[in-house]
């Protein structure tokens, strides 16, 4: 069913969140065509985990950002060919935060959020 709606819609990044991968399921099992994978499986417990389908053609790799909270990030940055001026490359997040978490922890994963971007962009 995905790659039928990859096909038909050709969406330039995909985030999958929750997609409940595991250093057991190899990425030959989950490969898009034309699409390169960066994904961050979840280190504890069944669910969760994010991906990051970005495509063959445009240039990416994961950042290492500490994440001490063990929230569910996964930040790539992508080089497209074509960007305006001011821009030499993106930085993506794809975020899970779970339906059950409250207010603080919310409050806190934004806060990280935030801190982790002024990191990047000064990095």
């Amino acid at each position: 069913m995905t790659s039928l709606m990859v096909k038909q819609q050709c969406p330039e990044i995909i985030c999958i969140t929750v997609s409940w991968l595991t250093c057991n399921i190899p990425d030959i099992a989950v490969n898009l065509d034309g699409y390169h994978l960066i994904r961050k499986d979840r280190s504890s417990g069944p669910g969760g985990g994010v991906d990051v389908y970005i495509p063959n053609n445009i240039s990416c790799c994961e950042l290492s950002v500490e994440n001490v909270d063990d929230f569910e990030i996964l930040w790539s940055i992508v080089r497209p060919k074509q960007l305006p001026r001011p821009l030499s490359c993106l930085i993506i997040a794809a975020v899970y935060c779970p339906s059950n978490c409250d207010a603080s922890t919310m409050k806190k994963l934004s806060s990280f959020i935030v801190s982790s971007c002024d990191r990047l962009v000064r990095d």
